[in-house]
């Protein structure tokens, strides 16, 4: 069954996809007997990791340096 959506997934766009994964996490959260209630703590600590490595990608290289000096 999954091997026949795996086509659609890929045509998604990165806001689609997102919106698939959060849908899947809380399914799987009711299925598994898991509170889905994240405090606001937990929920920007799980964000802020999650997304630090493409905040990486985009500001830790040398040709961003410059923007450093403007500050």
């Amino acid at each position: 069954m999954i091997e026949q959506m795996i086509p659609q997934i890929k045509i998604l766009n990165k806001s689609e996809k997102i919106r698939l994964l959060q849908y899947l996490v809380t399914e799987i959260a009711k299925d598994e007997g898991i509170e889905n209630d994240m405090n606001q703590e937990e929920e920007k600590l799980f964000w802020q990791s999650a997304s630090q490595s493409s905040l990486d990608k985009i500001w830790q290289h040398p040709e961003e340096d410059i923007y450093n000096e403007l500050l």
